[in-house]
């Protein structure tokens, strides 16, 4: 299985981030996902299907660990796609007090980006696996 590493990050919910290739990316949506609090609303990406006005896409879905804060819980995923907020922040106090330490993860990242910055901030990545032959 080789990964679409251009996929762009569409929803996280707690450990799991998907990416989806859907274009525009705009179409890509979810049950729910104009719903304020979509932590209690919101669910994963649909898949596509053949009665959606739009090419087939991908959708990813990887799990992840580390010290960044989730978006608000309160807002919408439609609003965070259309980048009211980050999905993913630095942790506020976290002692990096200066505006060039502020890590921010935008919808639309790169499932390559998504994995360097999580990596980056000492968090741990788990990719689905291939299945044995």
């Amino acid at each position: 299985m080789t990964l679409p590493m251009h996929a762009r990050l569409c929803y996280i919910r707690d450990a799991w981030a998907w990416f989806t290739t859907c274009e525009p990316f705009e179409a890509q949506t979810g049950d729910d996902w104009n719903d304020d609090w979509y932590v209690h609303n919101a669910s994963e990406p649909c898949a596509w299907e053949a009665s959606m006005a739009v090419a087939p896409y991908d959708l990813v879905c990887i799990a992840f660990r580390c010290d960044l804060s989730p978006a608000d819980e309160q807002a919408s995923v439609d609003a965070i796609n259309r980048r009211a907020m980050p999905w993913l922040e630095t942790v506020p106090y976290s002692g990096r007090g200066h505006p060039s330490w502020l890590v921010r993860i935008w919808a639309g990242t790169p499932l390559s980006e998504f994995i360097a910055t999580i990596r980056a901030e000492g968090g741990t990545i788990y990719l689905p696996m291939e299945d044995p032959a």
